[in-house]
């Protein structure tokens, strides 16, 4: 006999309850327990609201439906297929479906919209290559396909922050290679992130300094008066300058006598020796240098001195 009034072995109970029974069997033997059931709570799965993730960075914010016991996840995705799991990273737009079934075959059912949110779609160009070594420097641009508001950041190959040296933020220059410069825009509307990067490699190309054979000391401004790189003009000579890494410049006379050295960057003789110009005749020069390509140079050759001097 069941507190409630059944009087069979077993009956189907609907709702909790706390149910007492006392058996006798055809001896007179009594046996008596208690039982207490109790109410599952309901799989509560919902979701307040859209979910959104930045393309490209949709795990930062995934689809999680909750812990329960035991239980099994099964979801749909927008495009019909399926995923099981507890948390998935939503890479669709459209409808996610939740299907969860616990350990005492309590389910829950639930759906959430996903928007995916294109990201500002920078590029900061390919990889390239310039001649730090001669002074060049390689300026950086960051282009955009969608004109947004947002901030822009610089960072070096650690992903630390730099300061900008360009007036211009979208605009970054390079004074030296191989560096890895990264570009990171924040847009303020939705938070997301992109960021793209430019390798810079250091190539130079030779520097070739050719030196004539014949100048004339004293010849007045019209003329070669000093031994010097033939076609070295104001507008290059900074260029020269800059591309030249050490030097060395020797002058002998036919005894072999030196009459002039100089490590300058770039070789100017004037025709004189011990503060007196020299005698009109031909002489041989050394000229040793390295260039911004890291290319050394030995180069020899002979001049012919025709002296205008008193």
């Amino acid at each position: 006999m069941w507190s409630n009034g059944h009087n069979a072995a077993e009956f189907t109970l609907v709702g909790p309850d706390t149910l007492s029974v006392i058996a006798t069997d055809v001896n007179g033997c009594i046996g008596y327990d208690t039982i207490q059931i109790s109410a599952l709570d309901s799989l509560d799965l919902s979701f307040s609201g859209d979910n959104q993730v930045c393309q490209g960075s949709e795990s930062d914010n995934p689809l999680d439906a909750g812990s329960f016991q035991g239980a099994t996840y099964t979801w749909e995705h927008p495009d019909g297929s399926t995923e099981n799991g507890r948390v998935i990273v939503p890479l669709l737009d459209g409808w996610y479906k939740i299907n969860v079934t616990d350990r005492y075959n309590c389910k829950g059912l639930d759906s959430v919209f996903n928007i995916v949110i294109p990201v500002p779609n920078i590029s900061l160009g390919d990889d390239t290559s310039f001649c730090s070594l001669g002074k060049d420097t390689y300026t950086v641009k960051m282009e955009f396909t969608q004109n947004i508001v947002g901030q822009i950041a610089w960072l070096n190959e650690d992903s630390v922050v730099i300061s900008n040296n360009n007036a211009n933020d979208s605009l970054f220059t390079a004074t030296y290679a191989p560096s890895k410069v990264i570009g990171r825009f924040i847009d303020d509307a939705t938070g997301c992130v992109h960021i793209d990067t430019v390798e810079l490699t250091e190539y130079c190309d030779p520097t070739i300094i050719k030196l004539p054979n014949v100048f004339v000391p004293g010849g007045g401004t019209g003329g070669n008066t000093t031994f010097r790189p033939i076609d070295m003009t104001d507008e290059n000579f900074i260029d020269l300058v800059n591309n030249i890494v050490w030097s060395d410049f020797q002058v002998y006379n036919r005894w072999g006598l030196k009459v002039f050295q100089s490590n300058d960057i770039i070789p100017n003789w004037d025709g004189t020796f011990e503060n007196r110009p020299v005698a009109s005749g031909v002489y041989y020069w050394i000229y040793k240098y390295k260039d911004s390509s890291l290319e050394e140079y030995h180069e020899n050759g002979f001049v012919q001195v025709i002296q205008q001097r008193d």
